[in-house]
Formats: C-alpha cells, sequence, structure tokens
C-alpha cells in the first residue's frame, strides 16, 4: 500500500516547484540589485568628478579675466555636489634666469583644489590639472612657454584665510587681485632660464606640459630640480589673487 495519494505526490511538487521560482525570483532581484546600483554609483561618480573638472575650468576662466587685467574681481557659485574644497600653499614655483633666481623666496604659489574621493582636480599658477591616485594630466595649460625668441613665466599664486569646506549643494567662491608684478624682462642672446615646480601633487602632468611648451628636463625630471631653456627674452610676472568660499 502507498504511504502517500497521488494528492500528496500533486503538493508535494507544487512546494518544491513555488521554492524553485521564488529562488530564482530571489536571485534575480540580487543580481539585479547588485550590478544596477554598482553602475548607479560608477556613473553618479563619473559625473561627480566630470562636475569637479568643469567647475574648476570655470574657475580657470575667471582667474584668467584677472591675470590679463580685464577684472580685478570675479565671483560665481560652484556645485560640489559632497566634495570638498580648499587652498593648498604647498606648491612652489622657482624661476632663475642665468644662475639668479628672480621669485621671492619661498614663492608658495598653491592649489586651488576640488577633491572627490579619490580624485582632486586643482587650479595651480594659471593651469587646470587632475589626479587619480598617484597619476596626473593636464586639463587645462599654464602660461609658462618657451621657445629660442622668447620665453614667458606667468605665474599666479592663490591665497585664502580660509580652511577646507565641504557641501552637497552650491558654494560661493569670490576671486580678487591682491596684487601683480613684473619680476624680470630681458632682452639679449642665449638667455638660459630654469623653473624649478616643488610640492606639486601633479608633478607627472607638470613635466608633461612643460616638456610641450618647450622646456627640457635634461634628464633630471622636474621632481629632482628644474626644466630649462636657451631663448633670447625672457618675461617673468606673478599675480597673487585672494579667494574667499562659503555657502550660499
Amino acid at each position: 500500500m502507498d504511504l502517500f495519494s497521488r494528492d500528496d505526490e500533486r503538493a508535494v511538487s507544487d512546494v518544491l516547484a513555488f521554492i524553485i521560482v521564488f529562488s530564482i525570483i530571489i536571485t534575480s532581484v540580487a543580481l539585479v540589485y547588485g550590478t544596477g546600483f554598482s553602475s548607479i554609483r560608477e556613473v553618479r561618480d563619473g559625473e561627480q568628478k566630470a562636475n569637479a573638472e568643469r567647475a574648476l575650468e570655470a574657475v580657470a576662466l575667471s582667474m584668467s579675466d584677472l591675470v590679463k587685467g580685464e577684472a580685478t574681481r570675479r565671483g560665481g557659485s560652484l556645485n560640489l555636489g559632497g566634495g570638498q574644497l580648499q587652498v593648498d600653499e604647498s606648491t612652489d614655483i622657482e624661476v632663475v634666469v642665468d644662475g639668479t633666481e628672480v621669485t621671492p623666496d619661498p614663492n608658495p604659489v598653491g592649489s586651488f583644489e576640488f577633491y572627490v574621493d579619490d580624485t582632486a582636480v586643482a587650479y595651480e599658477s594659471g593651469g587646470v590639472f587632475r589626479r587619480d591616485g598617484s597619476a596626473s594630466v593636464t586639463v587645462l595649460q599654464p602660461t609658462m612657454k618657451c621657445t629660442g625668441e622668447s620665453a614667458v613665466v606667468s605665474l599666479v599664486a592663490v591665497t585664502s584665510t580660509q580652511g577646507a569646506i565641504g557641501a552637497t549643494d552650491n558654494v560661493e567662491v569670490t576671486m580678487a587681485e591682491e596684487s601683480t608684478e613684473l619680476l624680470y624682462a630681458e632682452t639679449g642672446s642665449g638667455i638660459g632660464v630654469e623653473v624649478d615646480v616643488d610640492g606639486s601633487d601633479y608633478t607627472t602632468a607638470w613635466e608633461r606640459t612643460l616638456e610641450e611648451q618647450g622646456w627640457s628636463d635634461d634628464d633630471t625630471g622636474i621632481d629632482n630640480g628644474e626644466m630649462s631653456c636657451t631663448t633670447d627674452r625672457v618675461v617673468v610676472r606673478l599675480v597673487v589673487i585672494e579667494l574667499t568660499y562659503g555657502s550660499l
């Protein structure tokens, strides 16, 4: 005699089928949740970093008006989107002409930096640089060109009495020209010019950029000292810009 009736067998089969279907649904939901939210996070993070680049490019455009003497003050807002903004005065740029330093010692040009997770985008002496981990690239080149005919070194120092600020929405940024000084100007023949960038978090990008603008590292690299060139005319100027920033 059978211990189970056909009705019992059907009931067991229905329970097993339900368990299998329910397991498939739960597994599918878990996979979609994991991969979907991971993709959403990647898109969000990528957009935050792209926003940081756009924000610092806008800052560079406003700074350029001050550097060119077209304005003495500029302002606007930046959407930090959970990032941080700060002025770091650790970057120092030294310019030497025919063996004589023509920049103040020290000459902290500093950085105006926008941090998002492990990515930082910075305005540094007229250029915009991006760093992901230890790797750095140039977004906008600074004005530090050198050819056999002329060398133009336009330094921009940023200062602030404020510390780092973090926000999820907009912050107001004000830029004001503090001073503009012609540090050196000479016309001659075979003038040797050296540029030393020290303390920057974007040294790799600086080295590539200066090489693209006519400077040579003489196989020493920017980390070990200077980039150099020989020219017939030299102009070195320094613009100091004070930054204030805070919540709207």
